[in-house]
This record gives C-alpha cells, sequence and structure tokens, in this order.
C-alpha cells in the first residue's frame, strides 16, 4: 500500500538448505588402569530442536550411531529427543534444517561420580550449537569420573581377659 495505491510485492521462495549434528560421549578419569569403564555403561542426553524460536515439533530425521542401533530420530510435541550414548559412541543426525538450534543436556549422574562438560563446535562450556547449510555442527558431552572417597577403615585389635567368672 503506498500513497492509497497497491502496490506490486514480488515473493521469492528459496528452499532452505540443510546440515548435521554430531553428539559424542567421551569419559576421561585419572585412575589409569585402576579403573576400566565398563562397556555397558550408557549416559541420557535431551536434545531440543528449534528453529526460529519455535520447536520442531513430531518430526524425524534420518539417524545413525556408532553401533549402527539408531537409523532415525523423532522429536515430541516439544521439539525433544532422548538419546543413550556409552563411551566413545557417537550419532550423527542428518538433513536439519539450516540455522536449527540443538540443545544437548545430559541427565544427573553425579551421584556415580560424573560430571559432564560440553563441547560445542569444540568451544567449551557450550551445549547448544547452530546447524550450518553443509556442515556437520558437534556437541561433545566429556564426563569426569571421580570416584566417591572410601570411607575410613578403623581397625581395633587386642586381647580382653575376664577373671572371676564362674
Amino acid at each position: 500500500w503506498s500513497d492509497g495505491k497497491l502496490s506490486d510485492v514480488n515473493f521469492v521462495n528459496t528452499t532452505r538448505g540443510t546440515g548435521g549434528l554430531a553428539i559424542s560421549k567421551y569419559i576421561e578419569h585419572d585412575l589409569v588402569t585402576d579403573y576400566t569403564i565398563p562397556a555397558d555403561k550408557k549416559f541420557t542426553m535431551d536434545v531440543t530442536l528449534t528453529l526460529n524460536d519455535a520447536v520442531l515439533a513430531n518430526r524425524t530425521f534420518k539417524a545413525e550411531s556408532t553401533d549402527g542401533s539408531i537409523n532415525s530420530i523423532t522429536t515430541d510435541a516439544n521439539g525433544k529427543f532422548e538419546v543413550t550414548l556409552g563411551h566413545r559412541y557417537q550419532l550423527e543426525i542428518f538433513d536439519l534444517p539450516e540455522e536449527t538450534v540443538a540443545s544437548v543436556v545430559e541427565r544427573d549422574y553425579s551421584g556415580s561420580g560424573f560430571k559432564p562438560t560440553y563441547y560445542g563446535n569444540n568451544a567449551k562450556d557450550q551445549n547448544t550449537v547452530e546447524i550450518d547449510k553443509n556442515a556437520v555442527a558437534t556437541v561433545e558431552v566429556v564426563n569426569t569420573y571421580t570416584p566417591a572417597a572410601a570411607p575410613a577403615a578403623i581397625i581395633v585389635s587386642g586381647t580382653k581377659y575376664v577373671e572371676d567368672v564362674e
């Protein structure tokens, strides 16, 4: 609308590009050979996908996990899905719309001695990344394992003599 007259407007639809997301899991500890990470030790993470501040609800994307057990993911009505990964495992998700924002949060395993640190696109303490066209954004979740302190052991020894016993 210009000067009381209708104006022509041209709309140009462009195809949004796509990119990927790789979520990796690692465990570190200072126990050298005193502790071996159990092969069945797994960690669950909640992932939220948004685009232009709106959740990507009820969407299915092709995916591939290190062990081949996952070949797709589906978000719920809140744009969330969960993934469970073990040490040195990865999940890659394909064909996410560019500018999608992915947030990865590991569930609380601090009671078992595991504390996560996030590396979003190699930046420490970043668990949120944006998907770029023709690129793969990365979120590494690295747990530092610290065993609980063992309680102090008290050893009492000696000899007791009893006298005048009938």
